[in-house]
């Protein structure tokens, strides 16, 4: 018996990696039939070695050009000033994108947080609805929890609107 569940078992294997094999075997036609349509279109492919990694450049990257170094103190002096007040600029914005990205960021947590407090307040309203004196030993805890959960929201709107406001306002002047 156990010579038969081991011859079994080895056909079982001798199966499944035969159907594996053709499978490979499969997408190798396939893609030396994609490979050869190319050929015949006229496309080439490029394979990339390490030595090519270095020429390539990075679409998140950017390339510093370096300007010629001014003759006298006067010119270099105005070039430090214009590259002190790029590096300004630069850093200005990219204060205003974290800033903007921190208010997107509290904002989406303050409407994800009222949308919680909403459905604690349907629920509680809900349970008040079906006659909470009956499901519960006090009612007055749903009132309770629903009202808290009202004003918890009130102040999440104003919150919210005052962020709106606030965007408004750094939109108009521009």
């Amino acid at each position: 018996m156990r010579k038969l569940a081991v011859l079994c078992v080895i056909v079982l294997f001798g199966c499944v990696f035969s159907l594996q094999a053709s499978e490979v075997a499969d997408v190798a036609k396939k893609e030396r039939a994609r490979r050869d349509a190319l050929t015949h279109q006229g496309k080439t492919t490029k394979a990339f070695t390490n030595a090519d990694v270095a020429n390539i450049k990075s679409q998140l990257s950017f390339e510093v050009k370096s300007e010629p170094v001014p003759a006298d103190k006067d010119d270099l002096a105005q070039a430090t000033e214009a590259t002190n007040a790029a590096a300004k600029e630069l850093g200005q914005k990219v204060e205003n994108e974290q800033a903007n990205q921190q208010a997107e960021e509290q904002k989406q947590q303050l409407t994800q947080e009222r949308n919680e407090l909403e459905q604690k307040a349907k629920d509680a309203q809900e349970t008040i609805n079906q006659g909470g004196g009956y499901f519960t030993r006090n009612i007055g805890n749903q009132f309770q929890q629903k009202r808290e959960a009202e004003e918890k929201i009130r102040e999440i709107d104003g919150k919210l609107s005052e962020q709106k406001e606030s965007e408004n306002n750094e939109e108009s002047p521009q």
